[in-house]
């Protein structure tokens, strides 16, 4: 992180409330231009926010859709093993192909999904596995609740700092702009910035509905795998989990792509 993005960083962690600016004793015209400098800086850190977290979490959207993929596949191929149905049955002497594991959880790296058997096959390219041993549809539930987790904490950076944004906006609107010129201030300028609070109300609003989705989300992952076993998800249970991760990424990406736009539309100014 170059110094200028720390020093960002360092305002963002030490910068007082809205309702502390009301105690400064400064008059009215350095009161107006110190708030819109707070919201001009806010806006920056809403860019260097979107251009790290966001990396972070369009790539945690991708590891969803793909887990979710790769469950519905091989849960299509045991099905059509003859593996899944009202009991799950061997066909010949053997069961034609064992269950799909989740890799190990690091930051970062894909969630893989392998197949474990006597062959074992790489994520994605599932082939039939010989194994005399039952079918189970593996994923690694602490894998998953990790990637929630980290996706919910980044969400509420960047909504935090658009509520900031968002504070910051109605506190000035609640002053003569042309004031402004006293202090040498592009007063179009910021009048433009403060037509955008209700792209900012947007982004706010569909972002902490992706929170509470995640939320949600988050509390019953647990329904989805026995009880005995964080890693083996209930049998019949596979394919709507998949679904159900699937509408999950979905919505995170129609909110990821809201929350880009108001970025790009903020970093104008």
């Amino acid at each position: 992180m170059s110094q200028s993005n720390e020093e960002l960083m360092a305002w963002w962690r030490t910068v007082k409330p809205w309702d502390k600016m009301s105690q400064s004793p400064d008059t009215e015209l350095r009161m107006l231009a110190k708030k819109v400098h707070r919201v001009q800086r806010a806006v920056q850190l809403d860019r260097l926010l979107m251009s790290t977290h966001g990396v972070t979490l369009q790539n945690h959207i991708g590891e969803m859709n793909t887990t979710s993929d790769h469950i519905s596949e091989a849960y299509s191929m045991l099905k059509a093993a003859g593996a899944i149905g009202g009991t799950r049955r061997a066909v010949g002497s053997t069961v034609a192909m064992t269950g799909i594991l989740l890799a190990p959880f690091t930051m970062g790296a894909s969630l893989a999904i392998t197949v474990v058997g006597v062959g074992v096959v790489a994520a994605g390219g599932l082939t039939k596995a010989s194994i005399k041993n039952k079918v189970a549809i593996d994923h690694d539930k602490r894998a998953l609740e990790a990637l929630v987790q980290d996706y919910r904490k980044k969400l509420e950076d960047i909504e935090s700092c658009l509520q900031f944004i968002y504070t910051g906006m109605e506190h000035i609107g609640r002053n003569h702009i042309s004031i402004l010129k006293g202090v040498d201030m592009d007063t179009s300028r910021v009048a433009s910035m403060l037509g955008l609070s209700g792209e900012v109300a947007l982004g706010l609003r569909v972002a902490g509905k992706s929170s509470d989705l995640l939320r949600g989300f988050a509390g019953g992952i647990g329904t989805f795998y026995n009880k005995k076993d964080n890693q083996c998800l209930k049998e019949g249970k596979e394919n709507k989990f998949a679904k159900r991760l699937r509408k999950v990424a979905a919505r995170l990406q129609n909110t990821q792509d809201e929350l880009t736009h108001v970025s790009d539309s903020l970093g104008r100014f």
